[in-house]
């Protein structure tokens, strides 16, 4: 489960590098539909730097995916406790938290599962505002 994160993490990371290089090569155009910006590009960074975001998003998904998952058991039972009483199993409670973020347009659209998650939402809108309009506004 870590390393698909790390994975998916290291992909975003590679991906967002090659097309600020693609950008800078002057083969990486932004564009808007509407209000929600967009990018295409020429050239083997951007092709690239565009296939490892999406592949950053797979991994996530499959992170996530996996976190849902009971865990693997070992393949044996432990044994009845003395006196042929049945004890329940144990109940391991994992709290989770979770939020994410949109933009449409300049507009962030932010969301969390609780009180912890929501300000760390709000930072990353507003940091990939200012990274969106950087970007349109240097590549113009």
């Amino acid at each position: 489960m870590r390393g698909l994160r790390l994975a998916a993490l290291a992909a975003l990371l590679a991906g967002i590098a090659l097309l600020v290089y693609a950008g800078m090569q002057g083969s990486l155009r932004v564009g808007f539909f509407l209000i929600i910006p967009f990018f295409y590009g020429t050239g083997a960074a951007a092709a690239l730097g565009m296939l490892l975001l999406m592949a950053a998003g797979v991994l996530w998904f499959m992170g996530a995916f996996q976190a849902l998952a009971p865990p693997p058991s070992d393949g044996g039972e432990a044994p009845p406790p003395a006196g042929g009483a049945h004890a329940p199993p144990e109940r391991v409670e994992r709290r989770s938290s979770s939020g994410g973020v949109v933009l449409l347009g300049p507009i962030p659209i932010v969301w969390g599962s609780d009180r912890r998650v929501l300000p760390w939402m709000v930072a990353a809108g507003a940091a990939l505002l200012v990274l969106a309009l950087l970007v349109s506004f240097a590549l113009r």
